[in-house]
């Protein structure tokens, strides 16, 4: 046979068909834009949250460097940044750590940076020029704030800072300096930055190996090995012991890649494509088997001239491209804006805050695009394979009539015969009923099982995690998590001052000692890599009766006679005790070598350590085979505490105030320790509860947007089904009127169907709603610390009355709009 080229033909008759579909094609067009709305919101939240926490990262690290060289000398710099690897460098003199009492809540450093390091660093200054001059330097606006100096290039700046090497201060230096230039603060970062000039460091009397060598590559893949290579080859060696120039990796470039995102994230991404290919084909998949069943006379004359299967199959993939071509970029468009508009409020959730980046990348039109087009393909093969498969003798005895049963119009039994009748209607086409059940279901099982996992969050459990009274106040290094030193401590007045307040109710002190003031007397004659590390607290009977007990019972007047102490034991996220963790049990003895000489206990009970009562870090050394041996934590009663310490420390005060008086206490608490004692810092209930809700409401937003679309995507489905239902029964219905239904039988008839249609989808959503919950949210509320599994069907029982007024009112309208012929007309109508 000689090949023909058929391409134009074949573009014809899909033009042709789908001039002669207008409506249907209207529905088509929804489906698939709102399916590309769905794929193009998704990635564009995606990739701006991937792009916002590696610009959040990399603001933390303070650098857009792929790496550094740490702790080296000039001649090594010399080395290393001639490697072909490296493409560009930055080099960094650190001088030292600035001591400034007005910096007690900050970490300020003090280096020397070239301009490259400083302009990748989110250091250069926006106002004035880099230092020059030997007493030059810049800096942020924090740092000026904080010295009360005003924002104008040359202000005079005293500033006192320490040299140090291997951790001991060599030199502490005061020196006045000359502002230079300056740049807003960036609240991310972790350190605060001041650079000087070349001369001044060089001035400086400063230990070798105090550079740091940031490098770029031509990418950001295989960062550590690129760095390991460039020193190997440079001539430095790498064995088991590690590699000779401690380096480090810019986690910025880690933090939003997929293949180091943790197991959940993967499987989450993943479902949510699903869902969204899964409603998409739902959808598209409907209209395309409406279309065919419709038009399925028409491709069995095409049959009848010669069409092959193929040729069909083409042709109805022809079809769904064209309007492609329409419905994508659409739902690219309307996408993109909607993803853009969801971010910011996703992000303000999270640590990412305000900077958000908002990046149009490619990629985000590619993959919505390729995912949308696999998805119309899926949607429109098996109607293709029907199309293609029927034979011109069956097409032409195919109709929707032959199957009525006129026997059930019996105007005395209208009521019972019309809801049969409906009921049976349903069925008529099984695959199309299911399908416009589960599309609609959809929506109802996502919306109910993200209302059921955030329901479950509590907030007492988030809230015993971080604080467990309305107030915290302590020295700012204890909320810097660096709490180790006598004049860190809180005062006596201080606590008098609160306590004096009107509405004070209650407090306790929790005492703490660092860990090399109290040893393990069993442990002393051990080498010292050996020694297991303490950390001793006192608490006050109002902390005691507050804690979380894993094993035993606390009783305060035995606790208090000075023979018992309590264990502090590590649990999971859940709460479960990490057993192999916890060195001691319930009625272990415990012998202690004190400042006040030995002192023996027994283990009352165990509790579990958190943010509440402790010192916000566990101590740790490494043995002699590099293993980590973490600190045990031990709590006795102040009493006694304070009987074998010489000099007790007041950690921390927590405190309640009556409830009309909370905010009295916010306001008086946020003034004194911003201006009357800068050295101290607090945290109360009220910051932890919108910390949570801002959380909560983070996963409402991403789950009920999502359920939004999908339940349009429902409903589009429904009214499609209906629509094509009605045109397609159109010579049917006039039938049916021309035996005795009238018209108020036959809208009668069709909200019954939305009626069924409506119930059908209540029942669907709430067994698959009941399976997910009882299962995978149980589940995933018991791996939470802060959730408690709550089953709830309140989201179905709000939606039942819409989706039933939706099942009455949509056939209705429909059928009022598009039946205006006659009987007779729609009677010779051969369609």
């Amino acid at each position: 046979m000689n090949k023909v080229s058929n391409k134009k033909i074949i573009n014809k008759i899909a033009t042709s068909s789908l001039k002669n579909n207008r409506r249907r094609n209207i529905i088509a067009f929804i489906a698939i834009a709102l399916t590309t709305l769905l794929f193009t919101s998704l990635f564009t939240i995606g990739f701006g949250m991937k792009n916002s926490m590696e610009l959040e990262t990399m603001r933390m690290v303070g650098t857009t460097f792929h790496g550094v060289f740490k702790r080296i000398n000039i001649e090594d710099i010399d080395r290393l940044k001639t490697h072909p690897l490296i493409k560009e460098t930055g080099i960094r003199q650190m001088i030292g750590a600035v001591i400034n009492d007005e910096f007690i809540k900050e970490q300020v450093e003090i280096s020397y940076g070239d301009e490259n390091y400083i302009k990748r660093g989110f250091n250069y200054p926006t106002t004035g020029r880099l230092p020059i001059e030997k007493n030059e330097i810049i800096t942020d606006t924090l740092v000026l704030d904080l010295l009360k100096i005003p924002h104008r290039v040359g202000e005079k700046i005293k500033l006192r800072y320490t040299i140090e090497e291997n951790g001991i201060v060599l030199e502490t230096i005061e020196d006045e300096f000359i502002l230079s230039g300056f740049y807003d603060a960036d609240e991310a970062m972790m350190a605060r930055m001041v650079f000087t000039s070349k001369e001044y460091a060089d001035s400086l009397n400063l230990p070798e190996n105090i550079y740091y060598l940031d490098v770029m590559f031509s990418n950001s893949r295989n960062i550590e090995r690129n760095l390991l290579q460039v020193q190997v080859e440079s001539g430095y060696t790498f064995d088991e012991n590690g590699p000779e120039v401690d380096i480090g990796v810019n986690w910025g470039y880690m933090s939003g890649k997929l293949e180091d995102a943790d197991p959940i994230t993967i499987v989450g991404i993943v479902l949510i494509l699903l869902i969204i290919i899964f409603t998409g084909y739902l959808i598209i998949y409907n209209i395309f088997q409406i279309s065919v069943v419709s038009d399925i006379k028409f491709y069995g004359l095409l049959k009848t001239v010669g069409t092959t299967r193929k040729q069909i199959m083409r042709i109805i993939r022809k079809q769904a491209l064209f309007i492609s071509l329409v419905g994508i970029p659409i739902g690219l468009i309307l996408g993109y804006f909607a993803g853009n508009l969801i971010l910011p409020r996703i992000a303000s959730t999270t640590s990412i805050g305000g900077r958000v980046v908002k990046s149009p990348t490619p990629w985000i039109f590619l993959f919505s695009i390729l995912f949308s087009l696999i998805t119309v393909f899926i949607s429109c093969r098996k109607p293709g394979k029907i199309a293609g498969k029927v034979s011109p003798v069956e097409a032409v005895k195919i109709t929707d009539i032959d199957k009525v049963n006129y026997d059930h119009i019996r105007k005395s039994e209208a009521r019972v015969n019309i809801s049969k009748m409906a009921m049976s209607n349903l069925f008529r086409n099984k695959i199309r009923t299911v399908i416009v059940l589960l599309s609609m279901s959809l929506s109802l099982i996502l919306l109910n099982s993200v209302y059921t996992m955030t329901n479950s969050f509590d907030m007492n459990k988030y809230l015993s995690e971080f604080i467990n009274s309305d107030f915290v106040l302590g020295s700012a290094k204890y909320f810097k998590s660096d709490f180790r030193f006598k004049e860190d401590s809180l005062t006596e007045d201080v606590i008098g001052l609160i306590n004096s307040k009107k509405g004070f109710e209650n407090g306790g002190r929790i005492y703490y000692t660092p860990a090399d003031s109290v040893e393990f007397l069993d442990e002393k004659d051990l080498e010292p890599q050996n020694q297991t590390p303490i950390q001793l607290y006192g608490l006050d009977d109002y902390l005691i009766d507050r804690q979380k007990i894993i094993k035993g019972q606390i009783d305060m007047e035995k606790l208090k006679s000075g023979d018992y102490i309590i264990y502090g034991g590590y649990t999971n996220n859940n709460g479960t005790p990490v057993w192999d963790r916890i060195k001691y049990d319930v009625g272990d003895s415990v012998k202690l070598n004190t400042e006040n000489g030995v002192k023996e206990f027994e283990v009352m009970a165990i509790i579990s350590y958190d943010y509440t009562n402790h010192a916000r870090y566990v101590n740790f050394i490494s043995d002699k085979n590099g293993k980590a041996i973490h600190s045990q934590l031990l709590y006795l009663p102040s009493n006694v505490y304070k009987e074998i310490i010489k000099d007790p420390s007041i950690m921390v005060y927590q405190f309640d105030v009556e409830d009309i008086n909370i905010a009295d206490y916010e306001s008086f608490l946020e003034d004194y320790t911003n201006s009357i004692d800068y050295t101290l810092d607090y945290d109360s209930r009220d910051k932890q509860k919108s910390d949570f809700d801002n959380y909560k409401n983070m996963f409402l937003l991403v789950g009920g947007s999502l359920s939004f679309i999908v339940a349009l995507v429902g409903i589009v489905n429904f009214i499609n089904s209906i629509t094509t239902s009605i045109i397609t029964r159109k010579r049917e219905f006039a039938l049916l009127q021309s035996i005795g239904m009238t018209r108020k039988q036959l809208n009668s008839m069709l909200i019954r169907e939305g009626i069924f249609y409506s119930l059908g989808t209540m029942i669907i959503s709430a067994i698959f709603s009941i399976v997910i919950s009882i299962t995978i949210i149980k589940k995933l509320t018991r791996e939470s610390f802060f959730a408690t599994y709550n089953f709830t069907l309140k989201p179905l029982a709000i939606a039942l009355p819409i989706i039933i007024i939706l099942g009455i009112i949509l056939p209705y309208i429909i059928n009022k709009s598009m039946v205006r012929e006659s009987i007779v007309e729609r009677i010779k109508r051969d369609d």
